[in-house]
């Protein structure tokens, strides 16, 4: 079980069948790289990789299995590749790392070394996002979206994101793949 501690600034694990704390995040001493200002959703990768969507310090924070530092994704701006309130994340099975920024009102995919791929949903545009806070990568309701699909393609997973404004407070994207 993973819960953000905003008072304490980092990530407590917990075993859910004990409800035994395990594992604070960052490890102390925290080197100012590691450290966590608004630790606000976390997603875990199949190999136990932490990702935290940090807030109060504009960037995504990842962790391994063990709590150690790894890298940090993004910086502070309002282009591809920042953050200016970085909130809702998620990791896909192939580990693209999902980002939605609730001030820049947009979701930014990055691979698994932190470089930018693509960005989508700003509102000026046509997208769907306002104010978004949370994202989930969700493999188990595509059928619900295939008929949806581009001819020749299939959808692989959705991205589901919950706004806090506007007229679609839950917005659905499919990612595709060739058939």
């Amino acid at each position: 079980l993973y819960i953000t501690d905003l008072s304490n600034h980092c990530v407590r694990v917990y075993s859910k069948s004990t409800l035994k704390e395990l594992l604070q995040v960052p490890k102390e001493p925290v080197k100012e790289e590691a450290r966590l200002r608004s630790p606000t959703n976390i997603a875990v990768d199949q190999d136990g990789t932490m990702y935290v969507s940090d807030t109060g310090g504009f960037v995504v924070q990842v962790y391994d299995s063990q709590g150690n530092y790894v890298r940090s994704i993004g910086e502070m701006g309002i282009t591809p590749g920042r953050f200016a309130l970085p909130k809702g994340i998620g990791v896909s099975r192939d580990g693209l790392v999902y980002v939605v920024d609730a001030a820049a009102n947009v979701a930014q995919v990055f691979n698994k070394e932190g470089q930018i791929l693509m960005y989508f949903g700003q509102p000026d545009t046509g997208g769907s996002l306002y104010l978004p806070a949370g994202l989930r990568v969700d493999y188990d309701n595509v059928k619900y979206f295939q008929n949806l699909a581009a001819p020749g393609y299939e959808i692989d997973h959705l991205i589901i994101i919950t706004n806090q404004a506007g007229d679609r407070k839950v917005s659905v994207y499919g990612f595709l793949k060739k058939k």
